[in-house]
């Protein structure tokens, strides 16, 4: 049975703060700023997906605007602030496939299609892509059978951005996880639990790695259209 989660949502990530860097900064940051990943699925809402996948041979997809405001800082020893990357405009293309009742696969290929950044007296400002990401979803429970929805999730991203613009981590990486879904009178409660697994890079004082402990909790509320 088809279901649309209309955007009535509130979204809440851990640990997506602007990210801060120190004097010592390396020239190429391998870095990926953009902490906004939307959900390819159609029945997720923003960063949130729902366990609920795409019936079998349905395909779905979108184009989904991302803007961020000083998303990477340089803060001197006095306090000083100023930003590294000021600000990004981003266009998120999405698709996702249903296979069997009970497996979606989706893709996410981010473009920047405006990124105001500099490393020193070096621009990296321009219009780039980022880094290519594959979202399978595998239905562990029915939420139409059993009332809770839940859905063994992997977010696999592929180096395909330029490092050196703030648009790509130059690395694989894995993000295993899990989205439970709950709801009444045509009300959806999603909760995504996740962790990043990829290696640990530095720009300046600021250091990304593996969390190998669930470094997300996105929860969201959405209305149900039968």
């Amino acid at each position: 049975m088809k279901r649309l989660l209309w955007l009535i949502a509130l979204a809440t990530t851990l640990g997506a703060a602007p990210g801060w860097a120190q004097q010592g900064s390396p020239v190429e940051p391998s870095l990926d700023v953009q902490r906004f990943e939307p959900v390819t699925s159609p029945y997720g809402v923003f960063g949130v997906d729902s366990a609920l996948p795409s019936a079998d041979l349905q395909l779905s997809g979108g184009l989904i605007l991302g803007y961020a405001k000083d998303p990477l800082l340089f803060r001197a020893e006095d306090g000083r602030e100023t930003a590294i990357v000021k600000s990004q405009v981003t266009g998120d293309l999405i698709l996702a496939l249903g296979l069997f009742d009970f497996l979606e696969v989706g893709l996410d290929l981010p473009v920047y299609l405006s990124n105001d950044a500099a490393v020193g007296d070096r621009d990296v400002s321009g219009t780039t892509i980022g880094d290519l990401r594959l979202r399978p979803k595998f239905l562990l429970i029915d939420q139409d059978r059993y009332g809770v929805g839940l859905a063994a999730l992997a977010y696999i991203t592929a180096p395909t951005g330029d490092a050196a613009a703030f648009a790509s981590n130059d690395q694989f990486a894995v993000r295993p996880g899990l989205a439970l879904t709950t709801g009444a009178s045509g009300w959806d409660v999603m909760v995504n639990l996740s962790a990043d697994l990829q290696g640990e890079r530095s720009f300046g004082n600021l250091t990304v790695g593996s969390e190998l402990l669930c470094d997300q909790v996105l929860c969201a509320i959405g209305r149900q259209a039968r």
